[in-house]
């Protein structure tokens, strides 16, 4: 993001003092992808994302099958991971589509490399201690926003689509819209395992690629297990959705901080936004835009 975080703070107070003309009760936070970026989480879908890279591929595809490959497929300008089966039959996914059901039930080995090689303990681990000790950071602007709210006798509601656990860590209570990574569910009996069954790279794994498999199995009806959050073929808990809306609808400003504006949850803040004559503030890699 360009400019510094003083600077950011002092662009928002001015907005904020401008536009906070409706008597509302509430100011509205929510954090994307983007605000994880400078505590090391790398982007997906965003402009030079991991899901566009064939580097970020063939590691997630590394060992998972004798017969994996990555491919380039230049008419949609896309990745595509496969396998062939026995049968000379091919199995393949989008790269843009690995945190998947689909995937999950196609190519299991791909779902749970790439948890292994991007949400591995060790990994989450290594951004938690960032957030702990860097300053200058979204997170003190989180905290700048919840004084203000402080004093001026307002709710600060947050709520992040991050499933990496930082603000957590940084002492920062926010709506999990997508979940969060350190919660694994069975598909068959939906039993909950916490802190069971670590994530990591099929390339990191000695054994064969069903032992691999085995160590994602259940213990207590053998099927499937995998992350309690929000796959990419989900929509979000509507409950949580609805409290996402209901604090918009009371808030006079409206925070964005790395959301994807192209997203649904990006649409809705701006048609909320609009519709309520609310102020919207973007904080994004390319600085502050106010809109209004």
């Amino acid at each position: 993001m360009q400019g510094t975080m003083e600077q950011l703070m002092n662009l928002t107070l001015n907005t904020l003092e401008t536009y906070d003309y409706l008597d509302a009760p509430a100011i509205t936070v929510v954090c994307g992808a983007g605000a994880g970026v400078e505590l090391g989480m790398p982007t997906f879908n965003g402009n030079g994302g991991l899901l566009s890279s064939k580097e970020a591929a063939e590691r997630v595809i590394k060992g998972t099958y004798d017969s994996a490959y990555v491919r380039y497929r230049e008419r949609d300008n896309e990745l595509i991971c496969g396998r062939v089966n026995p049968d000379g039959t091919r199995a393949e996914i989008l790269f843009k589509q690995p945190r998947s059901n689909d995937c999950l039930n196609r190519l299991p080995a791909f779902f749970y490399s790439f948890i292994g090689c991007y949400f591995s303990e060790e990994k989450l681990a290594e951004v938690h201690k960032v957030a702990r000790n860097k300053i200058d950071t979204h997170i003190d602007f989180l905290e700048f926003l919840q004084a203000y709210c402080e004093v001026k006798e307002k709710d600060c509601n947050i709520f992040t689509l991050n499933i990496d656990g930082v603000l957590d860590v940084a002492g920062i209570k926010a709506t999990k819209i997508h979940g969060q990574m350190g919660r694994n569910r069975c598909v068959g009996c939906g039993s909950n395992a916490v802190g069971l069954y670590p994530y990591i790279p099929r390339s990191l794994y000695s054994g064969t690629t069903e032992e691999y498999l085995d160590r994602y199995k259940c213990h207590h009806c053998g099927a499937q297990i995998r992350p309690d959050i929000v796959l990419m073929d989900e929509d979000e808990p509507q409950l949580v959705i609805a409290d996402l809306v209901g604090s918009l609808q009371r808030s006079t400003c409206i925070v964005s901080i790395g959301v994807n504006h192209n997203n649904h949850i990006g649409r809705l803040l701006l048609s909320e936004a609009k519709a309520g004559d609310r102020c919207l503030i973007r904080v994004d890699e390319d600085g502050v835009t106010i809109q209004k």
